[in-house]
């Protein structure tokens, strides 16, 4: 966690904040000094993820009844920039929001946030809670995990997004299915 206590700007921690904002916390100058080498290199790519999974893993929070007003004033940011995030309207993030956002989700994904009209929010979207977000991250990086089905249309729906190969997915997912389908055929 940042100290931002001698900072009077209103946002923080990206280039936006130091150049628009005059925030002077260390992360923001970080990014900002990045921002200027990059420039100056004519290298004005800063390195990006998919924003499916801050969506995600915003909305997990939601499930466990965290706000985004509590969410952006622990972190510093606008509520507004959080919403858009939770509703997909960001496909690509910089690698730096991602990690501040995942950094949040590890310290309250098991902690009620107290927030029972987002808890009923989320819920009533049908969003996913931390663990079933967790199980999905974990499928798609490889490991051995077993998914309910909600938690496998999730996995489907990501992976046709990222334009991924569904075919070994559903072996993965569906291993008797797959056997069984080769004994009928051979019968």
């Amino acid at each position: 966690m940042i100290d931002r206590s001698g900072c009077a700007a209103k946002k923080h921690g990206t280039v936006n904040a130091y150049s628009n904002f005059d925030c002077r916390c260390p992360d923001a100058r970080e990014d900002y000094n990045l921002y200027e080498r990059l420039r100056r290199r004519g290298q004005s790519h800063i390195q990006r993820v998919d924003g499916d999974e801050v969506q995600m893993r915003l909305r997990a929070l939601g499930v466990m009844g965290h706000s985004l007003e509590d969410i952006a004033e622990e972190i510093g940011w606008f509520p507004t920039n959080l919403y858009t995030m939770r509703h997909g309207k960001h496909p690509q993030v910089l690698f730096r929001t991602y990690q501040t956002i995942y950094d949040v989700y590890l310290r309250r994904q098991h902690v009620f946030g107290g927030s029972t009209r987002t808890q009923r929010f989320s819920v009533r979207k049908g969003w996913l809670p931390p663990a079933a977000v967790n199980s999905i991250y974990r499928f798609l990086s490889g490991a051995d995990v077993r998914l309910c089905s909600p938690e496998q249309q999730m996995v489907l729906s990501i992976a046709k997004a990222r334009g991924v190969d569904l075919s070994p997915l559903i072996k993965r997912m569906y291993p008797n299915a797959v056997n069984l389908g080769k004994l009928r055929g051979a019968a």
